[in-house]
């Protein structure tokens, strides 16, 4: 799925936000004509789904008539658009969401942002509660380090809206937790995750809530054989063992394959179509870090060596030679 990032600003700050290598303190955002070179040039990939990103993308000036340009471009294309929001500022442009425009509101624990982010988050949600079971508005919950309670997603969240399905993201360890962000500390990190995302399973089990699970997933050899089944009785779909990356197109039409790569991204300009783009940054930056991501048990790992497992985010790989 190609995701096209129309400003560089946001209304919170979290430590973990997997597009902190982008997220600068000064607003930029992404001019219509540029939009819609981006999204015509995303149109060789047929029929999929375009992401809408950020930064915040609902503080885009232009936020409405961006959605109308999506509306317009999937109604030709056979395609759905998707808003990556934490709901803040959603309200005015819930009248676009639905045939079209799907919607995953990324749900922060009040304990990192303000009382009123919170409750207008949740008031954006009651606005929303028909589309939450109807599985057009999704919410989404990310698993980090310096979170271990998220009692609130749960009593909150879904115990209200009784969505069918939720999504579950680790974060991956990039510039926030780049401590841990080396080869050397990649099965410690999921080891210390693992608890928080094992609870957060058992909790969607008990409410019979499916999960749509994100690319970053604990490595399969971590999990015991309750616990993966545990996993593959709650997914939506099947987790997969290797992530092919998905492109992503800047404010300044400069595209990577996921975040992990954002120090290698390249012009769209360079290229003729969004197809040749995808397989050059397959080939060119997904490979390498994955040929790259083999250290500790996966060293040893049969799934690793014929590459049908990654061994988890390839962020880990980064700094590797």
């Amino acid at each position: 799925m190609p995701n096209i990032a129309i400003t560089n600003f946001c209304n919170l700050q979290c430590k973990y936000c997997f597009a902190d290598d982008m997220i600068q303190e000064e607003p930029e955002y992404m001019s219509f004509e540029q939009f819609q070179k981006a999204l015509a040039f995303c149109s060789s990939l047929g029929s999929t789904r375009i992401g809408i990103i950020g930064g915040e993308p609902t503080l885009h000036p232009q936020f409405g008539l961006f959605l109308d340009e999506v509306i317009d471009f999937c109604q030709h294309t056979d395609s759905k658009g998707l808003i990556f929001t934490n709901g803040i500022n959603l309200e005015p442009y819930l009248d676009k969401v639905g045939e079209y425009i799907d919607v995953l509101v990324n749900c922060n624990s009040p304990l990192f942002q303000s009382k009123e982010q919170y409750e207008q988050t949740l008031h954006t949600l009651d606005l929303c509660s028909d589309l939450i079971q109807k599985d057009i508005v999704r919410c989404g919950c990310n698993i980090y380090l310096d979170c271990s309670d998220y009692s609130y997603f749960w009593k909150d969240i879904v115990d209200k809206y009784h969505p069918p399905v939720v999504r579950m993201s680790l974060v991956s360890p990039g510039k926030c937790y780049s401590s841990w962000n080396t080869q050397e500390k990649k099965e410690d990190y999921y080891s210390l995750l693992k608890p928080y995302v094992i609870d957060f399973i058992k909790e969607a089990d008990k409410r019979g809530v499916k999960i749509c699970y994100d690319c970053n997933q604990i490595p399969i050899c971590l999990l015991t054989p309750e616990e993966k089944q545990l996993v593959m009785k709650t997914a939506d779909e099947l987790p997969k063992l290797r992530c092919d990356g998905g492109m992503d197109i800047n404010i300044h039409l400069e595209a990577f394959m996921c975040f992990s790569t954002y120090d290698n991204k390249v012009s769209i300009n360079q290229f003729t179509n969004a197809e040749d783009l995808s397989y050059y940054l397959l080939m060119e930056h997904i490979r390498l870090l994955r040929d790259n991501n083999k250290g500790g048990m996966c060293k040893y790992c049969e799934k690793a060596k014929l590459h049908v497992c990654q061994g988890g985010c390839l962020s880990f790989a980064k700094g590797v030679k």
